[in-house]
């Protein structure tokens, strides 16, 4: 797998968002809800502690900003 950004490797495990945003959500688990559209669509609602969504798509360098 290769980065979406600069399409260098390896990939790191990125929060997709930022955790700061985090302090501004009630405290306890949340309930998040996921979905994609078109081909492969798909809808899921989960419980979560925060925005804890992670995925493998983007280099350190570019995580950083200094890819």
């Amino acid at each position: 797998m290769s980065c979406v950004f600069c399409g260098g490797s390896p990939v790191t495990k990125e929060h997709v968002f930022p955790q700061w945003l985090n302090q501004y959500l009630p405290p306890g688990r949340q309930q998040t809800e996921q979905a994609r559209y078109g081909a492969g669509a798909f809808d899921v609602t989960r419980q979560s502690m925060g925005l804890d969504f992670t995925v493998k798509k983007v280099c350190a360098p570019c995580n950083k900003g200094s890819g």
